[in-house]
């Protein structure tokens, strides 16, 4: 049993270095990576900071993290 938690453990802890490891990566090698993570963070800090309900809080930050850009919910929330 404690084989099994011990490479349990050594697997995630290589997928979460090579995770880090492919993001430095990509931001370092790609434009596009570095324009969207900052959109990204921006758009979390002003629906944090601006008075807006839950619903396009929430609609502003899923907008940047969706790849394609899309409303899923077409009806409000």
């Amino acid at each position: 049993m404690l084989d099994f938690v011990k490479s349990v453990l050594r697997r995630n802890t290589n997928a979460t270095i090579w995770s880090v490891q492919g993001f430095i990566a990509a931001m370092r090698s790609e434009e596009g990576m570095r324009q969207w993570s900052i959109v990204a963070a921006i758009a979390t800090v002003v629906a944090v900071l601006v008075d807006l309900s839950g619903c396009r809080d929430r609609v502003l930050v899923e907008h940047c993290f969706d790849g394609a850009g899309e409303y899923r919910d077409r009806n409000g929330c």
